[in-house]
């Protein structure tokens, strides 16, 4: 949940190292690490924060 999130508040996301550094390992593929540099982070607007205060207290 936290991660679509923060994803879609990054302002202008990019890649340190493109590509990333990936594992020579056959069983577990994928990148070593990704470290991403972005501008700024977005404010959640008050509907977010509304929606998000929301879910607390239902319990989601």
């Amino acid at each position: 949940m936290a991660l679509p999130e923060l994803a879609r508040r990054l302002v202008n996301p990019r890649l340190v190292t493109d590509p990333p550094p990936y594992r020579s390992n056959q069983v577990l593929r994928g990148p070593r690490h990704l470290l991403v540099e972005f501008d700024t982070l977005a404010a959640a607007t008050d509907e977010e924060r509304t929606a998000a205060s929301h879910e607390r207290a239902v319990g989601r």
